[in-house]
């Protein structure tokens, strides 16, 4: 009688499974380390996102509680006019657990109550796409004003 090791089927355990795939099927074999440069590409990129939706939200905030306005992009046409009951785009259940400013940028925002300081402007730096900024009967002074120097 002869064992396990000694039968085909003993021979066909230690068989490398990889080598009898067709060569079309080897591509989905990764290796350990590119699995991990993929994960790292993928957290930066998923680090650079929740900083810029931080961002936003600290700049909305600061408007807003200074008794200010914001609009976003998804208010407006691509001409460029404000649509009336826009929603916010992204996923209503993803949008509610990880807020709107993964998906929508601040484009204009609005002041005009002395509430409104340098240190609330300076808190708009991080609002990238920001296009349009009216600053009206605050206590912004040019110092403030000179913080948003790195806005295009």
């Amino acid at each position: 009688m002869s064992s396990v090791g000694e039968t085909g089927i003993g021979r066909m355990a230690r068989f490398d499974v990889f080598k009898s795939l067709k060569p079309s099927a080897r591509w989905f074999r990764f290796r350990i380390t590119t699995l991990l440069v993929l994960t790292a590409i993928i957290a930066i990129w998923l680090g650079v996102q929740a900083n810029r939706a931080r961002d936003e939200r600290r700049g909305a905030a600061a408007v807003r509680d200074a008794g200010g306005t914001v609009r976003f992009d998804y208010q407006y046409s691509d001409n460029g006019k404000l649509i009336a009951g826009a929603t916010p785009p992204g996923p209503k259940v993803i949008r509610k657990a990880v807020g709107d400013e993964y998906f929508t940028r601040v484009v204009e925002a609005e002041a005009n109550t002395q509430r409104f300081t340098n240190s609330d402007l300076a808190q708009l730096e991080g609002l990238k796409e920001l296009r349009s900024l009216r600053v009206s009967e605050t206590d912004v002074t040019d110092e403030g004003l000179r913080s948003l120097e790195q806005l295009e």
